[in-house]
């Protein structure tokens, strides 16, 4: 099979019934008893439920690590969310845009975390729009249907924020993708129409595409060299992270948003026009159809994702993302628009954190503010000036959007 890898975006970051409410017997371990309580108190539903009880445990593990016994009691005892947030907020501090990376950070330096699990060969899972693979033995294994139905909820939620489900679809029937070959489990496992996600439980498994973050998704087409269709284009879109516990989903979600951006924004209409002979007719035929995104956009709809739309408001025990940039505007730590906007790559990766919270509330102001389809202009604008682009599709200047924006962002209390 002809392929042709073309690109790859990376984050470094950052269902049961309910139950009746009552106490819990002598004994019982204080976390599992906390995570019941919240679950009834709040009235979570099914999903939310799920949340509460595999992302806690590991956010304990950490907080065990950093915090003695006198300072965790009060955790325990609390009664709703937001006296847990507002205790855990006491506990941890002033620096939480620093509270992620250094919890990544200690999850990833376990010894556990770095064991030579199965690494010879892949398990597989199957979900609607999604191929998983992962190593024997591994955590993600363990979890398997938990991240596969938390990775549909993402997919779903994105596009439809961006209103981009007829569009996805029609290009997710054009995905191919090479199987490995040392695969046990599922035998029969799909090769079209799904986003391969591959699930590596060190660094090492992932080799050079996960040396400098902990994911990233590889997009690019190739050309089918036997059956029927033998020489027709096809996109393919990789997903590969790394996953520790499930708190690493939200690393998995902001790469899931890369990839609906890319299915969502590519005009197929070269690569299946004709058959294509080789690596020239596909190279013409794929960027005949590839649209570039600007990193502001791919960035905030991705962080957009985990703040506005699936794992924040499933379990909001940080701080919101409003607190979070009143705490930077109160530092001084808010960047100007204009230069959101227009900075790239090295920008990013220097101010990555205040860079990746604001462009997640500004993609939120502006979907709340202004709807689906002018965000979705915004991102299929042929206008490569993020700024021009925006005053284009919105008709307002950027420092006066920016002015509502913080307004509504600032001026508002929890």
């Amino acid at each position: 099979m002809k392929r042709f890898p073309i690109l790859m975006t990376a984050v470094i970051l950052v269902l049961p019934v309910l139950p009746a409410e009552v106490e819990p017997p002598p004994g019982e371990n204080p976390l599992a008893a906390l995570i019941e309580r919240l679950i009834v108190r709040e009235g979570a539903d099914e999903t939310g439920a799920a949340y509460l009880r595999n992302l806690t445990p590991p956010l304990f593990d950490f907080l065990r690590s950093r915090l003695p016994p006198e300072a965790l009691a009060p955790l325990y005892e609390a009664g709703s969310m937001a006296e847990l947030r507002s205790v855990l907020k006491e506990q941890v501090g002033p620096g939480v845009l620093d509270f992620g990376a250094a919890m990544f950070e200690y999850f990833e330096n376990q010894p556990d975390s770095n064991k030579a699990v199965g690494f010879s060969s892949w398990k597989t899972a199957v979900s609607e729009r999604f191929v998983f693979f992962f190593r024997p033995e591994s955590r993600a294994e363990e979890d398997a249907d938990f991240i596969a139905a938390s990775c549909e909820e993402a997919l779903s939620a994105i596009l439809s924020t961006l209103d981009m489900e007829h569009e996805v679809a029609r290009n997710q029937e054009r995905l191919h993708f090479a199987r490995p070959d040392q695969t046990i489990g599922v035998q029969d496992v799909p090769s079209a129409g799904r986003i391969a996600v591959y699930l590596h439980p060190a660094r090492s498994s992932g080799g050079d595409k996960l040396k400098k973050s902990l994911g990233g998704m590889t997009f690019g087409a190739t050309i089918l060299q036997e059956g029927p269709e033998k020489g027709a284009g096809r996109l393919t879109a990789r997903i590969d992270a790394l996953y520790l516990n499930p708190l690493f989903l939200s690393v998995l979600h902001h790469e899931i948003a890369h990839a609906a951006l890319f299915l969502g924004s590519f005009d197929a209409t070269a690569l299946s026009a004709k058959a294509l002979q080789g690596e020239s007719d596909l190279r013409k035929a794929f960027f005949a159809g590839y649209k570039a995104i600007p990193p502001f956009l791919q960035e905030g709809v991705g962080d957009c994702l985990f703040y506005y739309q699936v794992i924040y408001p499933r379990w909001p025990l940080l701080p919101s993302p409003r607190e979070m940039t009143r705490e930077l505007a109160g530092s001084k730590g808010l960047i100007p628009l204009v230069k959101l906007l227009k900075e790239g790559s090295a920008f990013r990766s220097q101010r990555r954190k205040a860079y990746s919270l604001q462009a997640a509330t500004v993609i939120d102001y502006v979907f709340r503010e202004y709807g689906p389809a002018k965000l979705k202009a915004w991102l299929l604008s042929p206008v490569k000036d993020g700024v021009k682009s925006f005053e284009n599709i919105y008709g307002l200047a950027v420092e006066d959007f920016e002015s509502r924006w913080k307004a509504s962002l600032l001026g508002e209390q929890e």
